[in-house]
């Protein structure tokens, strides 16, 4: 399952990511992805959570879950899709 399929012309453009929390205010635009290793992207409040929420059964079990992801220009992540234990 993915968040919007980007057209994707290499897989290098894919990040890599253990999601470490997840934060925002209800009814603002844009929430924050924090991973493990420090890095940061925002995430679209509507579908980009309900999505992300489905895949994982809710917001609070994508904690721990790493995952592809690609964000845009200005670092809002426009697709992602889980990886699954053992997937290199």
């Amino acid at each position: 399952m993915a968040f919007n399929d980007p057209d994707l012309d290499d897989e290098d453009e894919l990040k890599l990511g253990t999601i470490k929390e997840i934060s925002g205010l209800r009814g603002s635009g844009l929430w924050q992805v924090y991973f493990e290793d420090n890095d940061l992207c925002h995430i679209e409040s509507g579908s980009g959570l309900r999505t992300l929420a489905s895949v994982y059964g809710g917001l609070s079990n994508a904690r721990g879950k790493t995952i592809r992801y690609k964000t845009d220009s200005l670092n809002v992540m426009t697709y992602f899709q889980p990886v699954e234990d053992g997937d290199p």
